[in-house]
């Protein structure tokens, strides 16, 4: 009995483990369809949150800078 949970676990860890590339790709074309300036999270930013938060802060900073709408004129400025 025991032998055939064991075989079931590996069997879905593998299942897991080649499906979830295609299912990341399908996910990330399926978000940038809604939202063209979606970009998936990268693992360089989990390492920086831990190892060098100034980095990390500094990545939010410039996406946020990036994403922000263009500040409206004022009225007495020319186009």
């Amino acid at each position: 009995m025991i032998g055939w949970i064991v075989a079931a676990a590996v069997l879905l860890t593998l299942a897991f483990l080649f499906s979830y590339p295609s299912w990341q790709r399908w996910e990330t074309r399926r978000k940038r369809q809604t939202d063209p300036r979606y970009t998936p999270p990268r693992v360089m930013g989990i390492i920086d949150e831990l190892y060098h938060p100034d980095a990390h802060a500094t990545r939010q900073i410039v996406e946020d800078e990036r994403t922000a709408p263009a500040k409206a004129p004022l009225p007495g400025d020319k186009p």
